[in-house]
């Protein structure tokens, strides 16, 4: 069951409402919009789901103290040829940099995953076992990508 039926489910009021006069309503009255975004704070990229995280956040900060380090990493799917090499059967070596940024384009969702992994690899394998880290924290967000985006 999807958030948004447990939202309906929960406030009978709205069950028969269409979309439209879903909408009507909120602009009528801001507060039946709180109401919904308390039902998001679980669905990952909502405004609710980025504000109960950084509750947590706040509340490592104040349990365990400030961080001792402060992390930016970047995606560099333009130079990874292991990420290539599972979007083409050919040589990534081979592969243009018009054909590297159409397969990146053309497959947002292996890209991700690949970046993920990559990224819980290096949390695991170096701030873990060899900086013995034993909390941390980490948001992923994402850019938009056009043709014409320049590496």
């Amino acid at each position: 069951m999807n958030d948004g039926n447990v939202f309906v489910k929960n406030n009978k009021e709205y069950q028969n409402m269409t979309t439209a006069q879903l909408k009507d309503l909120i602009s009528e009255n801001m507060s039946v919009m709180s109401h919904i975004m308390y039902y998001g704070w679980n669905i990952p990229g909502t405004k609710a789901f980025w504000h109960n995280n950084g509750n947590k956040l706040h509340d490592m900060v104040e349990q365990i103290g400030l961080p001792s380090i402060f992390l930016t990493m970047s995606c560099a799917d333009g130079h990874w040829n292991d990420l290539y090499r599972l979007l083409s059967d050919v040589d990534p070596n081979s592969l243009t940099e018009q054909d590297r940024r159409r397969l990146v384009q053309d497959n947002p969702h292996i890209v991700d995953s690949f970046f993920d992994f990559r990224i819980k690899t290096f949390l695991s394998e170096v701030l873990q076992k060899q900086y013995k880290v034993t909390d941390y924290w980490y948001r992923i967000e994402f850019q938009h990508r056009a043709l014409h985006t320049v590496w």
